[in-house]
């Protein structure tokens, strides 16, 4: 269980990653419809990172791919049902986007990461070997009740394993203390799995499950730190992943440890594993 090992010491390169702007691909035609409501004096990113024809700036899930019009919001919040953590609440904002074009405010703590064609990749390390990048460039950004997902369009692995996600902190990830409660999500795809591992300090908790997860790429890896239940906010943190390619979904949870995130850091994770990473999303609740 190498693994959890390295979860309980992660090493901290205290690096900045300040790359240049690269050239978007993805750039499919605007749909006229989507710039009806749009609101005096917004400016468009002319970038469609799901492709649906919907501007990022004004796409209710800008990083999911929705051709509806007027995309759905069933609880009027601002994020469209195709991506709303909470799809009976209105608590939801998306509090940070990234189409990962540029590079900026990411922190990196461990792993060589480098800016591609519209997307981060980072390289394989070694065995046993972890990478991980924060968003935030000083000690990481906290939100509130947050939810990141992310997408990974590659992943390349030498040994068994082949570790592709994201996380939540809930305390610093770097030394000192050479901690980090929270919770990992990650794709195992050299063996088909979902998995989860958290770790919560307080309640001296440190577990790992899977669940069967017969992904292909691309594949979407959610963690909900502050999950709905019977239309309250308060459930556990889910682990949540999907494949478009053959509309596989899979969520698991601790079921021994039901204690929500109420305010954490996030950041992309990989072990023993090369990957690309295309789009950040981190929503947050009012």
């Amino acid at each position: 269980m190498s693994r959890l090992v390295w979860l309980l010491a992660l090493a901290s390169c205290d690096r900045l990653l300040g790359l240049d702007s690269i050239p978007p691909l993805h750039d499919a035609p605007i749909d006229v419809r989507a710039l009806d409501a749009l609101p005096d004096g917004l400016v468009l990113s002319g970038h469609d990172e799901d492709n649906d024809g919907i501007d990022d700036t004004i796409d209710l899930c800008p990083s999911d791919f929705d051709q509806t019009m007027p995309q759905p919001d069933a609880d009027g919040d601002g994020v469209g049902d195709a991506c709303d953590p909470h799809p009976d609440l209105p608590i939801d904002y998306i509090a940070y986007f990234d189409p990962l074009i540029s590079f900026g405010p990411w922190h990196q703590l461990a792993g060589t990461w480098t800016s591609g064609s519209d997307d981060v990749s980072v390289g394989f390390q070694g065995n046993s070997s972890m990478a991980l990048l924060e968003h935030g460039v000083t000690d990481g950004e906290l939100f509130k009740n947050p939810t990141i997902e992310v997408w990974v369009s590659s992943a390349i692995t030498q040994l068994a394993t082949e570790d592709v996600g994201a996380f939540v902190a809930t305390d610093t990830v770097d030394p000192p203390p050479p901690l980090a409660s929270g919770v990992f999500c990650y794709d195992d795809l050299a063996v088909g799995s979902l998995a989860y591992y958290e770790r919560r300090a307080v309640a001296n908790q440190s577990k790992e499950i899977d669940t069967p997860f017969a992904a292909t790429l691309p594949v979407r890896i959610r963690v909900v730190a502050n999950s709905e239940t019977n239309d309250v906010l308060g459930g556990p943190v889910a682990c949540e992943g999907y494949s478009p390619g053959n509309s596989h979904m899979a969520t698991e949870t601790n079921p021994g440890y039901a204690q929500p995130i109420t305010s954490g850091k996030v950041g992309l994770y990989t072990f023993d594993a090369a990957a690309t990473f295309t789009s950040v999303t981190v929503f947050a609740t009012h």
